[in-house]
Parts: C-alpha cells; structure tokens; sequence
C-alpha cells in the first residue's frame, strides 16, 4: 500500500443517494482531503471509459476506512450488499481497515446482524434527517474527526478474532477449523442459530458434503456471538473430528477426556466411556454452554445400509442423546451424514438442517471478493458450473487472483473437465487439479503433497522431519532447499491452507484438500507416500514416551500406528509399538488400566485390509487371528453387539482352518456370550457346544472347565436347568482339579453357576459361595469379577430367610459401581436390573425406575434383546406393585413375545407368574 493509500477513505453508498450524499457528507470531508489528510474516494470519480469494477475492486483493497452511507436504499442495494460489504467486513476481520457506518435515515439497520454489530453513529441511533440544520452539522463535525482518527490509527487485527481463536479458561473454541472469516447466502442458517440459541432448542446439525461451508458457518455464527460478548453463553467448547474422508477410523475417547478436564472433572480413569460422556453431558448442562462438534462423520457409519448415519463412537452417542433430552445452552453439530440415531428427538428439541449449497449470487459475490472482472451473468454461470460449491468456488477465486492483475472469470473455461464423483468433492478437486498445475513441479506443490500425509493438523516439526533426509521425488526435492515460511505465506495466500494459527505452530488445510493431495502423492510417486509416512512414524515413535501412563501421552504412539501403517510397516508397528508400548503385551493396558476401549479399537483399524474382517495379509497369520479376535472383543465391550459378530466369526474359522483348538474354544465361548445377550439364544447353545468340542481336543483343562461352564450357561437360558446344573458340576470338579486351593468356579463362571442356584431356591448356599470367591478375586483387583459376586451376594441376601435387606443393598449398590468401572457395558444391566429389584421389592419405585430407565437405554443403544426382555419383566412387576394393572399388562406382553420369539425358555415361568399376578390386581 503506497503513502497516499494508507489514508484512503473509501465511501459505499446506492446511487439513488447521491444528492444527499453531496449535500451531507462530502463537505465535511473536502477539508480534510485538501489538506492531504485522508484521501477521499467513491465511484462517481471513476472516469469514463475507465473499468469502473477494476477501479471499485482496488480502492476497496487499499481502503484504510470505509464509510457506509446507511439508508434504506443502501440496504437495497444489490451491489452494496453483494459486492462491497462482504470485503469490507473481511478486512476489517483482519484489521487492514475500520468501517464507520453512518446512519444517514430511520431505515431496518438494526435487522441486519452484520450491520447492528459495528459502532453505528450517531450513537444515539438517532439518524441524520431527524437533526435541525445546527444539530446535523454537529454531528457531521464529530464524525469528520473519527473518520481523520481512524485514517491515524495503527492497523490491529480484530480483538474478536483473536479473542476467539486463543484458549480462555469459560470460551475455547481454538480447535475449529480456520476456514476464513467470509460467509455468503446463509442468512437463513444464521437465523435459525440464532433462534435455536433464544431457547427450545438443545441440538442443531447441519449435514452436508465436504466444502459446502459447514465448519465456516459454525464457526462464524460462534464469532458473532463473541463479538456479541457471547449472548449469555458462560462457557463455549469446540471440538473437530475431521480427517480424511469418512473412511478414517477414530474416537470420542480424546475428546471426552479433555473436554472433562477443560470442564473442570476429575473423572476416575476407571470409569467407562459411557459414563464419562454422562458426566460430560452433566457438565455442559450446569451453565449455559455451547458446544461445537465439528465433522463428527469420521464417527458415524458410512455404509449403506439401515445403519448409515448412526455414531458408531458410544461415547459421542451417549453424549448427544443425553444433550437431545435437555440442555439449557446449544450443541451444534456439522457432519456429511445424517444423524440418525437423533431421529427420535423431534423439532424443537433438535433441528436437523441440510446445509444446501450457495447460491448462485452468494457464489458470484465470493468470486467478486477477489476482484474477479465479467458479467454478472457469467460469473453467475462459472458459479453453476462448479456444482455451487462454497470450497471450489472460493478455491478458483484465489485461482484467478493468483498473480494475476486484472483476473477475468473466462479464465475459469480453462478448468479440467469433473474427473471424480461429485459426492467426493468432484467440483472442488476440479480447481485443486487445475491448482497443482499453476504451481508447477515446484516446493509449494510439494508441500501440499506433505499435508497429505496427515489427516488432522500438522505439527510443524512432523513436517520437517519429512523434509529431512534424504530427497524424495514429487516430496521433498525442492522443497528442502527452499524458504518454509515462504512457501507456507504463498499457500495461505491462495487459501489452499489455512492461515497461521495464533497459539500453535501448526499447518492445516480443508480435509478435501488433504485428502486431494495425499491421494495424487499417492498415485504419481507411491515411494515417496510410503517414505514420507515412514519418516512420521519414526517421529512421532520417538517423540513419545516409551511407555505413557495416560492417554494424552499415548497420542504421539497412536500417530505412529497410523502413519507406521500407511507405510505398510504392518508386523513392526505391531510388535514394537502397539503390543510393546501401548497394550504393553499381556497387561492390555490401553483397555484394563485406561478403560480406552474405543481407542484401542481405533488402533486395530489401521491393521485391517478390510475393516473387521481382513486383517493386512502381510501380518502373521498368527497375527491376523489374533487381531480379529482383539477387535471383535472392543467392539463387543463399546456395545457395538452386531459388528462384534463378523470379526468374531473370521477369527473362528482360522482357527479352524489352522487347528488352533484352545484358540478357537476361546472365541467360539465369546461368540456364545455374545448371541445369548443378542437374543439369538440357539445360536448361543450351538457355539457353546463347539466350544466344549474345541477345548477337549486342545487337551488345556482350563479350557475344557471354562468352556463348560459356558455350555452350561446357555442350557440355563434355554430353561434345560437340569442338564445346566450337570455340566456346571462337572466344570467344578475340574476346577478343583486345577487349582486345589480354589475348588469352586469364581468369576464369570462362578457367577452363572449362583444364578442358577438362585432360580432353584439355594440362596444360602449362593452366599457361602459367593462369600468365598469375592475373597479370592478381591485382592487381584479384577473389577468385572468383584462385581460379579456382589450381584450374587445382593441378589441371595434378599432371598435367605429372613432376607438380609441392609446387605443386599450394599452389595447391589457397590456391583453395579463395580461393573461400571470395568467399562463392560454388555454386564451392567444385570446388576441394574437386580437393583431396580431390590428397591421395588421395598416400595421405593422412582428409585427403581431410575435403574430401568438406564436399562432401557443401554438396550436401545447395544441391541441385548435378552436384558429387555428382563426388563420387560421387571417393568412389569413394577407396574404391579404402583397398581396399574393395564400397563403392567402392556409390559408383560412385550416380554412375552421376546421369551417366545428368543426360546428364552428359563423365563417362562415368570410370565405364567406374572399373568395370574396382574389378574389378581384386576379382580381386587
């Protein structure tokens, strides 16, 4: 910007004001401009024959201060509205000028968000025409001051911004995405925000493809709110899960436990990830919150079918379920696929809102931003022809201006024809495709090609340690000789990475644009891809500790699997980082001491060819066995029951297929558990059988004791108690044989046999038992069997003769604590379900409906059709005893048709029971 340039007064008004403008405003800034303190401008001094847009489009550039000419024509005016506001409030986002509008009429000023929040004068909000001749001249006098103030004073980016962009103890929205600061045509998105926030509403989402302007409409709409000064939000979090494409896997887990502590929670490692995210969702509900969930699709299940949509993540689900029912402040939520699982919640409580694409003007008006010279029509047309796309029409803006003086939009008929489908960002990868070209064989192309590798914000010492080394074509060839902080400037120029962040040396870019470049890295130089990926690996293996005690130091590890992977380093990143340094071999530390068992399973994602199913051929088969096993048993812990099933079933038939008979009595007994609490209880019988059949031939008399009492626990559900009863004492003699100084089954096994010794009436001998083997288990620390025989203990206390009320409340009270500290989500509606029992029995039925309720929930959330069948029961008995014969009998029949339709047979008694028991509340 030249001396003269740096006072430049730039005035925006509609023609159809021109008289008034003379008249009012310009004498009082003649003075000024004859004594060269500002330079004045507006269009009537373009000459004729001159390019009147070139001319707007540079003065609009080189302004220091903006005069708006406010009247309702002003407000009418396309030109004003479309053309030079939206650079004008761009450049004063990133302090470059300061806009003075100046309330020349009463008009609907105060309806227009972007205008009511500037220092409208005068301030009063008293217009112009309402002033006597003294009056008005006043007023013109101290404006002409503040316009030569504003001239003088030192450029500053706006506090907002950066108030927004650095962490703060109430307000850290640091983690969204710099997507610019421009928002075109989404005053309708805007307004809904803004009534959601008004109160009603607890949820909104936003669904759209990649590029359509998701991430900028949220994080616009936050920044007025902080330039609002929050509106009544006492605390704001954000949050992005972003990575390349849908297809990544990844977690909550990160997410939970750093919003936990931002909040101020000292949450117990110990505690599932279910009921982290309940006490998450109980602290944005304390204070009026927002909280911004950026990109959740990398959690969200991308295959067709009655499932797409739905957040395979548990701790993200039970979060937004618990916000949908009530939250007092706003969770915004953008994502490319529908979520499903909210489909429940009605509006207002949440909005479910497709974010379309822009339109045809918003589009011609981003392009004008950028000085782009030609008629409205073609430019209208080019905006069309990109499919009205915000990313590819913003990309091909910056495309145009790039050293280019005068840009014009018939350049843009030069674009590569649509070479890849439109639902994978067709028409932005079009002008990135046209990009890599204008850049050349040169270290910015390179540089892009590096931000391929990653798929979430880059360090920039990660991105040296590609650069390092040894010369890699297409990766680091130029780029190692040239300056980094340059070829970062000229990219963040042309918008194809974001601009610097203001708290972290971090590199970023649109997930599109990281996905286009690592792909066409990946296509053209594969060497290079696997290399640079190597060299991630080999950083950020040494980055982290040998062996974190905690998930934020175990972050650089799961980089290095990601990355190792890609490198196809398969069989070493798992030896040496994953089983040596995360799940620590045999300790399964991840999972046993973090609870993490979503990240873990994001871990075992990066070893699979084929999600779940195909393990990388190259591991061992040993490996792949064993990896599939792995997965199908995290997945059966998070409640994701039906994906459990695949993996289970592969790893199953390898076993077979090799004779690994102890391995596969292990995972056909897992599959057995896992179709019982399915429902699918023959099913349960048929893999329990095999899993006897397995582990006699392995010859290991663990095994063949474990895997009976698994049999034995099936035949149990069946109702066949006797043949139950035979094979859990033939279990116990082997056990007594295996272990003389433990003589009876503990644990799972031991907890199956006292359920069973429970339905035929033997609760005293159910203490003895149990007494004796929570003596054993307590000091091993193993929570899930702890738990276990609380349950049993709880359960027999309230059985004996007399019943021992005040211990079996302890007992159930600390099992069902107990279960949820193992993180097994598929255990604790058994020890809910005996609890609500219990307080039934006494009378105290809110207490026990409370238990229900969460049963219900976690059966709607996981698919055991055999615990809502339990709880169909028990509802029933409840409405028995609150006298509602009609609803205890709506709650018996739904139980009934589960019995029947799962062969439930142990269960038949009690809906006899419970018939005769609500026709006896119907006689009374």
């Amino acid at each position: 910007m030249s001396g003269a340039d740096k006072k430049l007064v730039f005035v925006s008004y509609a023609h159809e004001d021109d008289t008034v403008l003379k008249r009012k405003l310009l004498p009082f800034l003649k003075d000024l401009e004859l004594g060269e303190e500002i330079e004045l401008w507006h269009d009537r001094m373009i000459g004729t024959g001159e390019d009147w847009y070139a001319e707007i489009a540079d003065r609009l550039d080189n302004a220091k201060v903006a005069i708006l000419f406010v009247t309702q024509e002003f407000l009418s005016s396309r030109f004003c509205r479309l053309e030079e506001v939206p650079v004008l409030l761009q450049r004063a986002r990133r302090g470059e000028l300061q806009i003075l509008p100046l309330l020349v009429e009463d008009c609907l000023w105060k309806e227009k968000r972007w205008l009511s929040r500037l220092q409208m004068w005068p301030e009063d909000g008293k217009a112009l025409d309402a002033f006597r001749r003294p009056g008005w001249k006043r007023v013109m006098t101290e404006f002409a001051r503040r316009v030569l103030k504003a001239v003088n004073a030192p450029a500053e980016p706006d506090e907002s911004e950066g108030r927004f962009d650095a962490p703060h103890p109430t307000h850290d929205l640091h983690r969204m995405p710099q997507t610019g600061s421009l928002l075109f045509g989404r005053r309708r998105e805007i307004k809904l925000l803004d009534d959601a926030w008004n109160g009603g509403t607890n949820i909104v989402a936003f669904t759209a493809g990649g590029g359509v302007g998701k991430s900028t409409l949220a994080r616009v709409w936050a920044e007025m709110l902080a330039e609002d000064d929050w509106r009544g939000a006492e605390r704001a979090f954000a949050w992005s899960f972003y990575s390349q494409g849908t297809g990544r896997m990844t977690d909550a887990e990160g997410f939970i436990n750093e919003a936990l502590a931002w909040f101020g929670d000292d949450t117990p490692i110990g505690l599932s990830l279910w009921d982290r995210a309940e006490r998450l969702a109980n602290y944005v509900r304390k204070r009026r919150t927002l909280l911004l969930l950026d990109g959740v699709e990398p959690l969200q299940s991308g295959d067709e079918g009655v499932d797409q949509g739905s957040i395979r993540d548990p701790g993200l689900r039970t979060l937004l379920e618990e916000l949908a029912k009530d939250n007092p402040g706003l969770c915004v939520v953008t994502t490319r696929e529908p979520l499903v699982d909210l489909e429940e919640y009605g509006a207002p409580a949440v909005l479910h809102q497709d974010l379309d694409q822009v339109s045809t003007l918003a589009g011609r008006a981003l392009l004008r931003v950028n000085r782009i010279r030609g008629e409205d029509a073609d430019l209208e047309a080019t905006v069309g022809d990109l499919g009205r796309h915000a990313l590819a029409v913003s990309l091909l803006g910056n495309l145009l201006t790039d050293e280019i003086a005068t840009p014009h939009i018939s350049t843009a008929k030069t674009l590569p024809k649509l070479a890849y489908p439109v639902e994978q960002g067709g028409h932005p990868r079009r002008v990135l495709d046209a990009w890599a070209k204008r850049l050349g064989d040169g270290a910015a192309l390179e540089l892009l090609h590096i931000i391929g590798l990653f798929d979430r914000p880059a360090a920039r010492s990660a991105v040296q340690a590609v650069i390092d080394g040894d010369l890699l074509p297409g990766l680091t060839t130029h780029l190692r000789a040239a300056n980094l902080d340059g070829v970062l400037a000229r990219l963040r120029t042309a918008g194809l990475l974001a601009r610097q962040s203001l708290h972290e040396d971090t590199i970023d870019a649109h997930p599109i644009v990281r996905e286009h470049f690592g792909q066409r890295l990946n296509t053209r130089h594969p060497n290079s891809w696997r290399e640079g990926h190597r060299r991630l690996y080999e950083h950020y293996k040494n980055e982290a500790e040998h062996r974190p005690n905690d998930l934020a130091g175990m972050q650089p590890l799961f980089a290095a699997v990601a990355h190792g992977c890609a490198a196809r380093l398969y069989q070493e990143v798992l030896d040496e980082v994953y089983n040596d340094r995360i799940v620590r071999r045999g300790e399964g530390y991840l999972v046993f001491r973090l609870g993490a068992f979503a990240a873990d399973l994001s871990c075992l994602s990066h070893f699979f060819a084929e999600r779940w199913n195909r393990p990388e051929p190259t591991l061992s088969s040993t490996a792949q066995s064993w990896i599939i096993g792995q997965a199908g048993f995290r997945l059966r812990a998070l409640g994701r029951l039906r994906e459990a099933v695949g993996p289970m079933a592969e790893a199953l038939s390898q076993h077979e297929q090799t004779e690994r008979w102890s391995n596969a009595a292990v995972v056909a007994s897992n599959l057995s558990h896992l179709y019982l609490v399915l429902g699918e209880v023959a099913q349960a019988d048929t893999h329990a059988r095999d899993a006897v059949d397995y582990a006699d031939r392995s010859g290991d008399l663990s095994q063949r004791l474990s895997k009976r009492s698994t049999h034995a626990g099936a035949l149990h559900q069946l109702g066949r108690t006797s043949d139950a009863r035979v094979l859990f004492v033939e279990a116990e003699r082997m056990q007594a044989e295996l272990q003389h100084g433990f003589p009876i089954l503990y644990s799972l096994r031991g907890y199956q046999y006292c359920d069973l010794l429970l339905a035929e009436g033997e609760a005293d001998e159910v203490v003895r038992r149990a007494e004796q083997t929570l003596e054993w288990v307590t000091p091993q620390q193993w929570l899930l069997a702890i738990a276990l025989d609380h349950i049993s203990l709880g359960r027999a206390h309230m059985a004996t003769f007399p019943p021992d009320l005040v211990a079996a409340e302890q007992h159930l009270r600390v099992a069902v604590d107990g279960l949820r500290a193992s993180g097994q989500m598929q255990e604790l509606p058994r020890g809910l379900l005996a609890r609500a029992a219990f307080h039934r029995s006494q009378g105290n039925l809110a207490i026990a409906q409370r238990d229900l309720n969460e049963v219900r929930t976690i059966v709607r959330r996981t698919g055991m059709r055999l615990y809502e069948a339990d709880l169909e029961l028990e509802q029933a008995r409840w409405h028995v005893a609150n006298g509602d014969a009609d609803a205890a009998r709506q709650a018996l029949d739904k139980a009934r048709d589960l019995v029947e339709d799962m062969n439930y047979g142990r269960r038949r008694p009690e809906v006899a029971d419970l018939d005769a028991s609500i026709a006896a509340l119907r006689s009374r």
